[in-house]
């Protein structure tokens, strides 16, 4: 896309930007990029961190059925068990092409449900004596009517099948430990609460040292997030699941006994973090061979 090109789509709307994306994902992917760096994105020969990202979206992850059986978070329990990783994964209650197929009498009383599409499509019941289903199928309907890919040209979700799976309710106040992985080694953890409103974002090395690392806008939690206990086994997993990919966020789940996986995360955020600094960019960048 050349600079006039551009320079007409800085304020393009939603509806826009997704049927442009329908059209030219790289085109969306420029628009997308100038939109939040303020700078053209370097396709051609990538430096940065979300340069490379997206470079890996658009040729290396688009109709990859290894990406796409990964992100898909009903394949993906298949996936791991090929791996010999199956019991890192919540159990199975089912899964349904659409709403009415699921037979909430008999799940247990806790639970969540989840679409398989796309990120943030969860629900989570507490007490299924107080859950509304009527407004859960609402949700879902409106979810399943998504196509996720389409908000940031995300191609690897093109080809995710629109399922909803129910599983495992894992427990209140679990922290999620995001291992950010190069070529099959884990370099970096982040913590990154699901509180409403706090933009907090902590970095860390796998031995746990703070690392001076933080998106635009976000800040650092004002009480540290403490060592996980079994860290070292976290980053062990991390770094065999991520074997085979030049980048790839793991994310974990620990318990009190046990270590459960959350997802693969190919294209973290759409893909349009911003560092505070240009360095760490860079930097991360660096590590990723294309």
């Amino acid at each position: 896309m050349n600079k006039k090109m551009i320079k007409g789509c800085k304020r393009i709307k939603k509806k826009e930007f997704e049927l442009l994306s329908r059209i030219s994902p790289r085109h969306a992917t420029e628009v997308l990029y100038k939109r939040t760096f303020g700078r053209e994105i370097n396709l051609e020969h990538p430096r940065y961190f979300s340069e490379k990202l997206h470079y890996l979206k658009l040729n290396n992850y688009y109709n990859n059925p290894l990406i796409t059986a990964c992100i898909d978070k009903y394949t993906v329990k298949s996936y791991m068990s090929c791996v010999g990783k199956g019991e890192l994964c919540a159990k199975l209650y089912g899964v349904y092409d659409k709403p009415s197929e699921i037979e909430w009498e008999k799940l247990p009383n806790q639970f969540i449900v989840k679409c398989t599409h796309g990120c943030g499509y969860n629900i989570v019941c507490h007490n299924k004596q107080k859950f509304n289903v009527p407004t859960a199928e609402k949700k879902l309907m409106k979810w399943m009517k998504d196509d996720y890919w389409v908000k940031y040209a995300e191609t690897q979700y093109r080809f995710v099948r629109k399922r909803i799976i129910v599983e495992e309710y894992l427990g209140d106040n679990l922290v999620t430990y995001r291992f950010c992985c190069f070529h099959g080694e884990p370099k970096i953890i982040y913590v990154q609460p699901d509180e409403e409103g706090k933009n907090y974002i902590d970095y860390f090395d796998v031995n746990w040292k703070k690392l001076d690392y933080r998106w635009a806008g976000w800040r650092s939690a004002p009480v540290p997030p403490s060592r996980p206990k079994m860290l070292c086994e976290m980053q062990k997993i991390a770094g065999e699941l991520s074997k085979g990919f030049p980048f790839v966020r793991i994310d974990l789940y620990e318990t009190c006994d046990h270590i459960y996986f959350s997802e693969f995360t190919f294209v973290p955020a759409g893909g349009i973090m911003r560092f505070e600094k240009k360095r760490t960019a860079r930097l991360l960048g660096s590590w990723i061979d294309i």
